[in-house]
């Protein structure tokens, strides 16, 4: 979710700065179509799950939202684990998170 929501922001930067350029603006309105339920609910968050904490082990590998492959290391895993823990979040959410703010 997080990783979607950074992408859409570049993307809507770059349309407004080529405003005449329709296939990027196309592409745009698609994404955003395909993301309604993200912009609607932007605080709805999966919750924790035992299976998704087991994905985040490192070594492992986790696929994102935006279907971006990621092996967290130790650091990584532990990070979305506090996060999870803290927000009860899904453990593969706080990984793209964290990856967000990298």
């Amino acid at each position: 979710m997080w990783i979607t929501a950074r992408s859409l922001y570049h993307q809507l930067s770059r349309v407004l700065t080529e405003l005449d350029n329709e296939p990027l603006s196309e592409e745009l309105v698609k994404n955003l179509r395909d993301n309604i339920q993200h912009i609607k609910n932007p605080l709805t968050n999966k919750p924790k799950n035992a299976s998704q904490r087991a994905l985040c082990e490192p070594g492992k590998t986790v696929v994102l939202s935006n279907g971006q492959k990621f092996s967290p290391d130790r650091v990584i895993s532990d990070e979305a684990k506090i996060l999870s823990d803290l927000f009860d979040i899904n453990e593969v959410d706080a990984v793209g998170l964290i990856l967000t703010g990298m």
